[in-house]
């Protein structure tokens, strides 16, 4: 159930499972769930949390500054959209400069446009890109070094 961060603050595994009622998955809830535990503990990989919100990053080994990331929400939809706010500056601080996301819903690229018009870095940039299995990739670069000119809009 989707639960105001204001006014209550999840678990880990209650965020965990309503991410996953609430996501169009082909697998069962136990496999969705143990599929993302067992992520979780693999040694590339980060979880940061904010609010009812949270972030998994696989990052390179071989390049630690670039991750693949995604997004377990339980929060209020403008929640979300401060929680991945706070998760920019905080994937930043951690040494982050690229960030990937991939995703078949259309309407999170929303979320990238949302961040886009007050972005968290002064210096970052996204792309969203469509892919060929007809979901979308978003390419989020956090400094100078990888950042476009401008934020897109």
């Amino acid at each position: 159930m989707i639960t105001d961060s204001k006014k209550k603050m999840l678990s880990q595994e209650e965020i965990l499972d309503t991410a996953i009622k609430e996501t169009k998955t082909p697998y069962t809830h136990d496999q969705a769930k143990a599929a993302v535990l067992a992520e979780t503990q693999m040694k590339n990989c980060i979880v940061m949390r904010e609010g009812n919100t949270l972030f998994i990053i696989n990052f390179d080994p071989k390049n630690k500054d670039r991750g693949l990331f995604r997004a377990l929400n339980a929060d209020t939809a403008h929640n979300y959209l401060q929680n991945s706010k706070t998760f920019i500056k905080a994937a930043s601080m951690a040494g982050f400069t690229l960030l990937i996301s991939q995703y078949k819903e259309k309407s999170i690229s929303n979320i990238f446009k949302y961040i886009s018009r007050n972005p968290p870095l002064k210096d970052m940039s996204y792309e969203i890109q469509d892919m060929k299995n007809g979901g979308y990739q978003a390419v989020v670069y956090l400094d100078k070094t990888h950042a476009k000119k401008h934020v897109k809009k």
